[in-house]
């Protein structure tokens, strides 16, 4: 957009379990997800000069450390999990990632995207059903449950980000939440064994998670934006072109009405949205600063 450069910056943290008895570590980190590749942002630094709405994954593994071994049961999922932004809007893409789509209803409020802040998501795997298969004509070996995210990062949520090129540097998302760990994954119920012969029938077992207490994260993805060299002035752009069609009008005097009674209307990009933001609107709309 209008020749920019923008730098992502990828606060990606490593939380270990605080209890002393716990010989493992648990880790998290932001990827961007570009067609079927997630490309790490290994140094904090991803440069972006297209303009075109980021996808972002957050990824999550429990990890040996120098103590002993990560529980067997691998990660369970997020709990907990709220979002808050500044000068970004964010869809669900689909959020929740297939195999942490548990428990239903849990993808976050609001319900509706996009959305500047979300609450209650829980993402996780929840009981496990495996088909049990036939082995020739004998029942195979018991199928054991799919272990995910041990000594290994496996993607939780997805998201994609939309710029909004208001804020500049300032701009950014910051999820936070806890991590559950299994410790391992017991058999509920009663296992159907297939029944194997001319017509197999294929039986099933369930596991459920032994489950940990949970560990809390933080982590961040902020935006830098504007040409190098970095930071740019913050009023970088024409602050009273809020719907940045380059044009100052009516319609950008609604538009930031509408946010600013929303609570999204940072204009003055301190962070917050408040009066000041409102008379620092005006004085930019009324002088109209793309003239």
């Amino acid at each position: 957009m209008r020749g920019s450069l923008l730098m992502l910056v990828a606060a990606a943290g490593l939380f270990a379990n605080v209890s002393s008895a716990e010989a493992w570590e648990v880790r998290t980190r932001l990827v961007q997800r570009v067609g079927t590749v997630d490309m790490v942002i290994q140094d904090g630094n991803l440069y972006e000069t297209s303009g075109n709405p980021l996808r972002i994954r957050l990824q999550i593994g429990v990890f040996d450390d120098a103590a002993g071994p990560a529980p067997a049961g691998g990660v369970f999922g997020v709990v907990d999990m709220s979002h808050s932004s500044i000068a970004v809007t964010t869809r669900r893409t689909p959020g929740r990632l297939p195999a942490f789509a548990t428990p239903a209803g849990a993808n976050g409020e609001p319900a509706t995207d996009p959305y500047r802040a979300l609450t209650n998501v829980d993402a996780e795997v929840g009981p496990q059903t495996i088909a049990w298969a036939c082995a020739g004509a004998e029942p195979g070996p018991q199928p054991p449950a799919v272990i995910r995210g041990r000594n290994t990062f496996v993607s939780v949520w997805e998201m994609t980000i939309d710029h909004d090129w208001r804020c500049l540097y300032q701009a950014g998302v910051t999820l936070s939440g806890s991590i559950v760990v299994a410790d391992a994954w017991s058999v509920a119920g009663t296992p159907v064994q297939p029944l194997c012969g001319k017509s197999p029938t294929p039986g099933s077992v369930t596991y459920v998670a032994d489950v940990l207490p949970a560990v809390p994260f933080t982590t961040q993805v902020r935006y830098i934006f504007g040409p190098p060299p970095f930071p740019t002035p913050i009023y970088w752009f024409c602050t009273a072109d809020w719907n940045e069609d380059e044009l100052v009008d009516s319609s950008d005097f609604f538009e930031f009405l509408e946010d600013f009674f929303s609570g999204y209307a940072d204009s003055d990009c301190n962070g917050t949205s408040d009066s000041a933001d409102f008379f620092w609107f005006l004085t930019q709309f009324f002088q109209n600063c793309w003239q």
